[in-house]
């Protein structure tokens, strides 16, 4: 009796089931990484947002003193742009934030705001780290007066992030070869176990390319079914870190990155399932299994 592409996989349940969660296991452990990297760079987005690294000036600095390294601090690969710093928009920042009674008690003046520029970062969150260590060796210069640089904390969290990002990344390159090779094997062992169907088939003229069909079908479901087992343990624990961060911690995660990342893990895991049936597919029964079962394939 000819049989369906899924019925060898319920004939062989417990492995299947084994595989999917397998799958999904290995798969969990990049979506974990990626949830982790994006809660901690949610957290430090709005400081990253208003942060730029700066460069004060001593007041004897010559003017192509100044223009020599704004250009030279701008030809770094990690900064996009370097902007000097408007001496009244300092002190208007001084008065709103130490009120303007205390800044003109004190007599504090255009003039005595210090010049200096500041540093925009390629990127958000790696480059603030990257451009972050430079900008902390300029105050070695001498017209370096100070270097305005984020507490300590701030920078372990970015360095948190930041790590985390690429162990994201890591881990997904060696989850999708991990799960491409389990994927492989189960697929192998279900062909192995029909190699006799297939080669009575083969006899009675089936191509290749029909016999791979249901190969290929299992591949697709079966790590579709993984991807979605990926996605319900990842939203429950997505869900629960927001919810922490909000009542303890008092922090609203931006989660719209991470849910889109484990709204792919389906597409992923068949996409991954698809592309190890592939091989398989292609290859004629008897090269998967040598028993032959006393039946000679004929070839039209």
């Amino acid at each position: 009796m000819i049989q369906g592409p899924l019925e060898k996989c319920k004939q062989q349940r417990l492995l299947t089931v084994c595989t999917v969660f397998a799958m999904a296991l290995v798969l969990l452990i990049p979506v974990g990484f990626s949830t982790m990297a994006v809660a901690s760079a949610s957290a430090v987005d709005e400081y990253l947002k208003a942060y730029r690294p700066q460069v004060f000036l001593n007041a004897d600095v010559e003017q192509a003193e100044v223009d020599a390294l704004m250009a030279e601090v701008e030809s770094w690969p990690e900064v996009e742009a370097v902007s000097k710093l408007d001496p009244q928009a300092n002190l208007d920042y001084l008065r709103q934030n130490l009120g303007e009674d205390v800044v003109d008690s004190l007599g504090v003046t255009r003039g005595m705001m210090p010049t200096g520029f500041e540093v925009k970062p390629v990127t958000p969150l790696l480059g603030h780290v990257e451009v972050i260590a430079l900008v902390s060796g300029l105050e070695a210069r001498q017209i370096v007066d100070a270097v305005h640089l984020p507490s300590a904390e701030s920078r372990r969290a970015m360095g948190l992030a930041s790590t985390m990002m690429a162990l994201a990344l890591l881990s997904a390159i060696l989850a999708l070869i991990v799960s491409g090779l389990l994927m492989r094997w189960y697929l192998k062992t279900l062909r192995e176990a029909e190699a006799s169907q297939d080669q009575i088939l083969e006899m009675f003229g089936a191509t290749k390319q029909q016999l791979g069909t249901p190969t290929l079908i299992r591949g697709a479901i079966i790590g579709f079914g993984a991807g979605v087992v990926t996605f319900i343990v990842a939203a429950i624990g997505l869900s629960s870190i927001h919810a922490f961060a909000d009542v303890y911690v008092g922090v609203k995660l931006d989660t719209m990155t991470a849910w889109l990342c484990m709204f792919a893990t389906p597409l992923i895991g068949s996409f991954v399932g698809t592309l190890a049936a592939l091989p398989l597919s292609r290859r004629n029964p008897l090269a998967i299994r040598t028993k032959t079962f006393g039946l000679k394939p004929y070839f039209a």
